[in-house]
């Protein structure tokens, strides 16, 4: 058997166990369909496609930029041509042309008749507010670091530090003059873009850290000790942006008894004054600095573990532990768990993003087990998602002597 009729066995396998009922195959076939597609490629080609890929990204950029996805995705799947998209934009339509005929065979939009397009539901969600933010903050932020890797390499001997310290520049700073994180807040546009795509992943049917863990039934608790009043702290979202999250687990479960607080820095919580989230109390707090609330049923941290080396999170994770009551707290984190082996691209490339934005990480279980045991919490159950490519959630516990 070829390679090619071994790697198209393996995806009509995936395929079936997926048509079949079993969402865990997605991803499953996903990594299928792309060892398809290397074995079909001769070698030149696969490293000519990957060294092509940011030009995807910068045609998706260039017809957002002049409105061309805009004008086909208001046609609503309806075909338009490359001169009526002209006419209405003002782009070029040469230019239309020649970005149309990269990013129609990679899913963005469907390619109806000569020069014609149509739009499709990759279009729409480029052409989404999360889309456009995520577009934007890869595309000026995460390839201006990348971009210049192997100069910050040769800066410091020629290594890449993961976890720089001791006063060390990271990639990011090095590219950017900062951090990533005061780079985002000193330029508006950039700040916008990183709160529209957190938005988006947080909004539009996602499914919840609280319908994969089983919150109904474990946040209520029955445990010595836990108050069960309006006053009494339930669910602390740390770092929790804008307050999606909180504020659609407060909607989800209305009659739990318990107060929900929102916690991020204060330039983030003042610009809620106008329009908190409903049911959700505010509140400026620093996770790097001793956890204000006591005795929560439970403290949440979604995605904020990845942004941050181990150290660092030992310091966030030991004021949390400190706060908590060992008879009933706990912590849950929404975060990657990556496979130990066959990690999907996705996956993977999460990593790498944590790493030269942020000196971050992706952890496996084993990482996390180690990382929550070193300040005396201990993992009690880990809930994965329907697709392996998503974040689980990790609840934790403080250690019993």
């Amino acid at each position: 058997m070829s390679p090619i009729t071994e790697a198209l066995a393996r995806v009509e396998k995936a395929a079936r166990a997926m048509e079949s009922g079993d969402q865990g195959a997605r991803t499953q076939l996903q990594k299928e369909i792309y060892r398809l597609q290397v074995a079909a490629e001769e070698p030149i080609e696969t490293c000519e496609r990957l060294r092509f890929a940011p030009l995807q990204l910068t045609c998706v950029r260039v017809i957002l930029e002049n409105g061309v996805l805009d004008a086909i995705c208001a046609k609503k799947g309806a075909p338009v041509t490359a001169a009526e998209l002209a006419k209405e934009t003002g782009a070029d339509e040469l230019l239309i042309q020649r970005c149309m005929q990269l990013l129609n065979p990679v899913g963005v939009c469907d390619e109806v008749g000569e020069g014609t397009y149509s739009a499709n539901a990759v279009a729409f969600e480029y052409a989404s507010q999360g889309g456009r933010g995520g577009i934007k903050h890869n595309g000026n932020v995460t390839l201006s670091i990348a971009n210049q890797i192997v100069p910050y390499m040769r800066s410091v001997g020629g290594t890449l530090y993961q976890f720089p310290q001791d006063g060390k520049k990271t990639p990011a700073v090095y590219a950017l003059g900062k951090n990533v994180w005061e780079y985002i807040m000193s330029v508006p546009e950039q700040k916008e873009a990183f709160d529209m795509l957190m938005t988006r992943r947080r909004l539009d049917g996602a499914t919840q850290w609280y319908n994969i863990f089983p919150a109904s039934e474990k946040l209520p608790g029955v445990e010595g000790g836990l108050r069960d009043d309006d006053h009494a702290p339930l669910v602390i979202d740390m770092g929790g942006g804008s307050g999606h999250d909180i504020a659609s687990f407060r909607a989800a479960f209305p009659s739990m008894t318990g107060k929900c607080i929102l916690q991020d820095l204060p330039a983030t919580i003042d610009r809620l004054a106008n329009s908190p989230p409903k049911n959700v109390e505010p509140m400026a707090h620093d996770f790097f600095t001793p956890q204000t609330v006591k005795g929560a049923r439970a403290y949440f941290l979604r995605n904020v573990m990845h942004n941050w080396s181990d150290v660092n999170c030992q310091k966030i994770l030991s004021h949390i532990r400190d706060a908590m009551d060992p008879r009933y707290s706990s912590l849950i984190i929404e975060d990657m768990v990556l496979a130990s082996a066959g990690t999907s691209v996705r996956q993977a490339s999460m990593d790498i993003l944590m790493m030269i934005e942020c000196a971050g990480i992706e952890r496996t279980e084993r990482h996390w087990r180690e990382l929550l045991d070193s300040v005396g919490l201990e993992i009690v159950g880990i809930w994965q998602p329907l697709s392996a490519n998503y974040e689980s959630v990790i609840e934790a516990r403080v250690k019993r002597a």
